[in-house]
């Protein structure tokens, strides 16, 4: 095992891999990650500690994305003291990959066998092996198809015309194009602030939600 007191060494693939995060950082606006990453992958040397903070960064930011790396702890947080602590106290909670995957990878790193221990456990292990069954993609499972993805507001009043929102007014035009919301649920709201804001205009008209 590999002394703490010597410095660390990186792999290629960890220096390729917080090249990858910089660039990253650097194209989301966060230019104090990407200069701390590019600084990091040029270095053949460091100590352990910092080696210790990159990886920390770079796994929360490769399994979460950027809100739990600038927020970190975000999906530990609980109302109850004793159960934050021990979610906080175990990381393996948190994380998409299996203890065998874990201990595959540490073992390979130690021996410094491969230049990418996490692509060669998850090749030995398979998805079955590598990823928790909670986190695996379901082939079977199949997603709600809506059949009609544009909705528009109409406006209708006893022994009157349709109207319908053209994004200034209500109106029966033909030639008039209606806005299309892209969901039912957004038209609807949106057709209650109107009835709200010019409640006195429409208080005669009965506003709907219909698929364009």
């Amino acid at each position: 095992m590999a002394s703490r007191v010597a410095p660390m060494r990186p792999t290629e693939h960890e220096r390729a891999e917080w090249s990858r995060l910089a660039a990253d950082a650097y194209r989301t606006g966060r230019n104090a990650f990407g200069h701390r990453f590019s600084a990091a992958a040029a270095r053949s040397e460091m100590t352990w500690s910092e080696y210790d903070s990159l990886m920390t960064i770079y796994r929360r930011w490769l399994n979460w994305g950027w809100p739990e790396v600038e927020m970190p702890d975000s999906r530990s947080r609980s109302s109850n003291p004793r159960r934050r602590r021990r979610r906080l106290g175990n990381p393996s909670r948190s994380s998409i990959h299996t203890p065998k995957w874990d201990r595959c990878v540490k073992d390979v790193r130690r021996k410094a066998g491969a230049a990418n221990p996490d692509a060669v456990c998850t090749a030995m292990l398979g998805e079955r092996g590598s990823i928790k069954k909670s986190h695996r993609r379901n082939p079977k499972r199949k997603r709600r198809s809506n059949p009609t993805s544009n909705w528009i507001i109409t406006a209708r009043r006893s022994g009157g015309a349709e109207l319908t929102f053209t994004g200034d007014k209500l109106t029966s035009a033909p030639s008039a194009e209606p806005v299309k919301f892209p969901t039912r649920g957004l038209a609807a709201k949106f057709a209650r602030h109107l009835k709200r804001s010019y409640s006195g205009k429409l208080r005669r008209y009965r506003l709907a939600v219909e698929a364009a």
